[in-house]
């Protein structure tokens, strides 16, 4: 038998889930606390993530203008906005990581009486461990892409 097989047996069909939904979380957490790290790394370097370069660019084509001054408005406006927008995604992934944790702290509170939880966590740190660092480096070669191609990803209009 495997072991959340084991699990049911001995302590029931919720507690199971609570162990797979926690272990689930996890796995969210690594991803959201990368995350959390790339658009902060972004927002320290002026980068704009490629998503909301593609996203935004399609707007910022329709105020080309030939008028500098306006141009340079038009420009201004966009660069704030693209800002915003970092701040508002960073936040949202902040509220998602705070989610995550409440939940895994609650789900704890209720499995930590078992004795097969302690083997449990530890591999489940394990996994989590694996998953972080391997996130982290597909983010780093993100964050790297984005700073040598630094002039691509701006979001700016061309002055006449």
């Amino acid at each position: 038998m495997g072991f959340y097989e084991d699990v049911e047996k001995k302590y029931g069909l919720e507690t199971t889930q609570n162990l797979k939904k926690w272990r689930a979380n996890n796995t969210k957490l690594a991803a959201a606390r990368n995350r959390r790290i790339f658009l902060l790394e972004c927002k320290r370097q002026g980068l704009v993530p490629k998503h909301m370069a593609l996203n935004i660019e399609s707007i910022t084509t329709l105020f080309n203008n030939e008028n500098k001054w306006l141009n340079g408005k038009i420009r201004e406006f966009n660069e704030k906005t693209v800002r915003k927008i970092l701040n508002m995604e960073i936040i949202q992934v902040n509220c998602k990581i705070t989610r995550l944790e409440s939940a895994n702290k609650q789900i704890q509170d209720k499995v930590h009486t078992l004795q097969e939880m302690h083997k449990y966590m530890r591999r489940s740190n394990i996994s989590y461990n694996e998953k972080f660092h391997k996130i982290k480096l597909i983010n780093k070669k993100k964050i790297e892409t984005l700073s040598c191609g630094r002039g691509k990803n701006e979001v700016k209009n061309q002055d006449r």
